[in-house]
């Protein structure tokens, strides 16, 4: 009985411990779950620039941006535009510090497209903020007024090459493009084939056709058609161009029946 009593308290004192090990484990999961240390600040600023949703909501403001500039240029009386034009100022801002920040200035400038971003976004600055503070000093220059009048509508322009961001950054339209890039070279290929054959067929046919004499016996043989031989090749550019039209049926018609009339071997 006495051993017996032992082993029921060493075992009650084990059940006791184990008890108190478990408490402790949990009291310390709870405190580590509701008191974790705070992360690095860089760290959730790469989070949040790197978050699929900030990639959505910048590509949306670009589509915007886009939308307000053709409805700027239709409507350019409306006396708003100013300040939704220094809201989308204010958010790319807010984007380029983000960026700046995660990334570090050197590791930022070293891509050619972030170079692009920070550049529209300074001439940005440069149109919305400080032009028209320089505008205001010029007052009745008009000379200096139209240069910065014609500078201030070129930055604004250059904010359509937002639009190349929104396509770098949904993978599918950036597809399309990495898809379209990869045919440009066999398609410049083709178009310098045409350009040569059609360079080619256009000092044959000037030599032939764009000899004055030619006009003179088409007058002679007194044939009845609308439109002029020798104008349309009266030197290699001038045959190039009409060979272009002929090749795009702008009109092909004007400048082919004067000649099949002439001579019938011509059709």
């Amino acid at each position: 009985a006495g051993e017996f009593s032992e082993m029921t308290d060493d075992s009650a004192g084990e059940s006791a411990d184990t008890r108190s090990s478990l408490a402790a484990r949990d009291a310390k999961n709870k405190k580590s779950r509701f008191e974790q240390p705070p992360q690095d600040w860089r760290v959730q600023a790469a989070t949040m620039a790197n978050s699929p949703y900030f990639q959505v909501a910048i590509c949306a403001v670009i589509a915007m941006n886009a939308l307000v500039l053709a409805l700027e240029t239709d409507f350019g009386s409306w006396p708003y535009w100013y300040i939704i034009d220094n809201i989308f100022l204010v958010i790319f801002l807010a984007e380029l510090a983000l960026r700046l920040l995660v990334d570090g200035f050197r590791e930022y400038f070293a891509r050619l497209s972030n170079m692009l971003d920070a550049s529209i976004v300074v001439l940005g600055i440069l149109e919305g903020w400080i032009l028209p503070l320089v505008l205001e000093e010029e007052g009745e220059n008009a000379k200096g007024s139209l240069a910065l009048r014609a500078a201030m509508k070129f930055c604004r322009l250059l904010r359509l090459v937002r639009l190349l961001r929104a396509v770098k950054m949904v993978k599918k339209l950036n597809d399309y493009a990495q898809a379209l890039a990869a045919i440009v070279g066999p398609f410049l290929l083709v178009i310098s084939i045409l350009f040569g054959f059609t360079l080619f067929n256009a000092i044959i046919l000037t030599q032939v056709l764009g000899d004055p004499g030619y006009e003179e016996l088409r007058l002679r043989q007194q044939v009845e058609a609308d439109g002029e031989i020798t104008p349309n090749f009266k030197d290699v550019s001038t045959t190039f161009f009409t060979l272009f039209r002929v090749i795009t049926a702008d009109n092909w018609i004007g400048v082919a029946q004067p000649i099949i009339l002439q001579e019938g071997i011509w059709w």
